[in-house]
């Protein structure tokens, strides 16, 4: 079968492309799947859909009194650095943002101009309006979300008290749907803040006289009050969050408190117990980790602090240990978490700052290094770009039943963090969680199975989105998740043994058996088999036994039922080294110390040096020892070497240091060989005569 590949920009292509494209994709599974054994999910024919990929995660601020977004990648640790050619543009009072799901397009009111500013978002962060930018909006926009499937935005209108709901293109531009904009209320409402639920469902309008207006979304994006609509709020209820399992919603106040409402099926709200719930100062952002276990709110008044809750099985707030945190700045408005919920970042309009923090095990913050990072003047509300999720990618060569089968999930690929685990259901009852891309698996029977790849990335990202109000953080899809059915064939065993007093290896053709590493194979039944012997060094293999085998030869089978066989090997007789002394060299060298003649220098300015080599058997291994002696002005000198054996034959270099004029005694020159595997251990000897100026000949 041709593998077919889906790409980075393939595979976000796909999940922008809706429901015809998908159609494509599944078509193309079902049909590769039986071709071959070798399994592979692709999408090559969706290279039309292609789009570019985010490979970093970016934060935008806007400004609302310099007019402009501030744009920033985030660091591994957390930490801000302004994107190439930050701030960017926009109207007058820039103040709310949000983002698609799928990190292409942001979007930001202007409180002042009253529009929205549309903008592409390159690659590197950077921000470029689109055609049309900006879009006309309601009185004073404010707050604004793009709903989860990406089809839809939604601005808030504080001065008329509604809600402008758009159709997003494709190319990001924005058209009215219809009957908007939808009044959230009679009289002097003022609405601020809004939050979609994860679902897609209801939309809920927070309003400054006290109350929350809830609407059902329609399929065309349009808006229906939600039964008992408008909800008391206390007063002046400003920011709004929900909780990930779209169960809870949360609405800050300016009365120090926050309240949490669960959401019936309806759409209705309703406060839970202890609702609400204490805070300092006033509430001008919330937000909800991702992960649904804390909660977050920037304050204006007291300490100018940020808030931290843990959240309860019911929803119910509890402070976190330490809370709440200082910003080292003024005037908390808005908080954003990243979509791993590892960092926290608010923004600071009394000095024109963000303010970064980690978030520990039990929801404390921890300031970044170098936290607060510089912004525009003014700056309101904070967005994080959504993260993508990763891609199922899997092949498979299923090997007869009771083999290890090699399932390899490296083609599999996140466009902006890593891999971090792959999940496999084997299909037999059995599963496992690996960090490596490969693992192995023996099915114990033949027959069909279906195998399920689940991959999830660095951010916790994987087949499920995570949304919390207003920009989507885990933009994960079921394209995270492969199926393949594979078809296991039956395994017969074949036995290898290994006997004898040597050693040695077998190997199969068909590959399988590679003894004694892999001494037990499983193969098809009828399949023909050749098992070759390899004795090792210094052994010999002396036959088969088992299998209908014997002799030297090569053995074969038709397998057919379970089969053994042993090979044996032998120790070999050693082989005779045949250790032999080849021509001496030897001669007297003018040390460091010396000059003129050499014959006429002192003892310690002249040195002997000799070079000695010979020949050994060719399977000889290791090293060949020399042992020098001589005779100079009457005492015995000694000098030793190892010489290394290769192909056969060995050399060394030995010198003997202070010698005078009366070396004229013999040379003995010793070799021992203390024996490798299959060769015998030798020696020999040879004397040479010297001579004290002259080179020395062998005798």
């Amino acid at each position: 079968m041709a593998e077919l590949w889906l790409d980075r920009d393939d595979r976000r292509a796909l999940r922008a492309s809706g429901s015809a494209a998908q159609s494509i994709y599944a078509c193309v599974a079902s049909l590769a799947a039986p071709l071959a054994l070798v399994l592979s999910l692709a999408l090559g024919a969706l290279a039309m859909f292609a789009a570019s990929a985010q490979a970093t995660s970016f934060v935008y601020v806007p400004n609302i009194s310099s007019g402009n977004v501030s744009a920033y990648s985030i660091s591994s640790g957390g930490g801000l650095s302004p994107v190439a050619g930050s701030p960017f543009a926009a109207e007058h009072g820039p103040i709310g943002v949000a983002v698609t799901p799928n990190g292409e397009h942001l979007y930001v009111t202007n409180v002042n101009s009253e529009n929205v500013s549309a903008y592409l978002i390159a690659a590197n962060g950077g921000l470029t309006p689109i055609l049309g930018s900006p879009f006309a909006t309601g009185a004073e926009p404010w707050g604004v979300a793009a709903s989860p499937d990406g089809k839809h935005l939604y601005v808030v209108n504080r001065g008329s008290s509604s809600v402008s709901a758009y159709s997003i293109e494709s190319d990001g531009s924005l058209s009215p749907v219809t009957g908007s904009p939808f009044p959230t209320g009679t009289g002097d409402v003022i609405s601020n803040g809004l939050a979609v639920t994860p679902n897609g469902e209801h939309l809920y309008v927070t309003n400054m006289n006290g109350s929350i207006t809830a609407f059902s979304i329609e399929s065309d994006g349009g808006l229906s009050p939600v039964a008992g609509s408008p909800f008391d709020a206390g007063s002046t209820a400003r920011p709004v969050s929900v909780s990930p399992d779209g169960k809870y919603l949360y609405v800050g106040t300016l009365e120090e408190n926050i309240w949490v409402y669960s959401i019936g099926s309806d759409g209705a709200l309703s406060p839970i117990a202890d609702s609400p719930f204490f805070t300092e100062g006033q509430s001008l952002g919330l937000a909800v980790t991702p992960d649904g276990a804390h909660l977050y709110a920037a304050h204006v008044g007291w300490g100018n602090n940020v808030w931290g809750y843990s959240i309860g099985l019911n929803g119910g707030l509890s402070p976190v240990p330490g809370s709440p945190f200082p910003t080292g700045s003024w005037r908390g408005n808005s908080v954003a978490v990243t979509p791993d919920s590892k960092r926290v970042y608010t923004t600071n309009s009394g000095l024109s700052n963000v303010t970064a923090y980690s978030i520990g095990p039990n929801g404390s913050l921890n300031t970044i290094a170098g936290s607060p990072f510089a912004t525009g003047s003014e700056p309101i509300q904070v967005v994080v770009t959504p993260n993508q999720g990763p891609l199922a990618v899997f092949s498979m060569t299923p090997l007869p039943a009771g083999n290890a089968s090699t399932l390899d999930a490296s083609a599999s690929s996140d466009p902006d963090d890593a891999v971090a685990t792959y999940h496999w259901n084997f299909g037999d009852g059995q599963s496992e969680v690996t960090s490596s891309a490969t693992t192995d698996h023996v099915y114990a029977s033949p027959g069909d199975y279906a195998v399920t790849l689940t991959v999830t990335d660095a951010a916790s990202c994987s087949t499920t989105q995570t949304f919390t109000g207003q920009t989507v953080s885990c933009n994960g899809s079921p394209l995270a998740q492969v199926s393949h059915h594979i078809t296991v064939p039956p395994g017969v065993p074949l036995q290898v043994s290994l006997g004898g007093s040597g050693s040695g290896s077998v190997m199969s053709s068909p590959s399988g058996v590679d003894c004694p590493d892999a001494c037990s194979y499983f193969f098809v039944p009828e399949t023909q088999v050749s098992l070759a012997a390899n004795p090792a060094p210094g052994s010999v293999f002396s036959g088969w036994s088992g299998g209908g085998c014997g002799g030297r030869d090569d053995c074969h089978i038709a397998i057919g039922a379970d089969t053994a066989v042993t090979a044996s090997f032998e120790k070999a007789p050693p082989v005779p080294s045949r250790l032999r002394i080849g021509r001496v060299h030897s001669w007297i060298a003018r040390s460091a110390c010396g000059g003129g003649r050499i014959g006429l220098l002192k003892p310690q300015c002249r040195k002997l040096k000799i070079v000695i080599g010979g020949t050994i058997a060719e399977p000889a291994r290791g090293f060949v020892s020399i042992k020098i002696s001589t005779r100079a002005h009457r005492r015995r000198m000694i000098e030793t070497a190892a010489a290394e054996i290769a192909s056969g034959r060995w050399r060394a270099r030995l010198t003997f240091p202070a010698v005078g004029s009366d070396l004229s005694g013999p040379i003995n020159v010793g070799a021992r060989f203390a024996g490798s595997p299959g060769v015998e251990p030798d020696q020999a000897r040879r004397r040479v005569q010297g001579n004290h100026a002259r080179a020395a000949t062998e005798r």
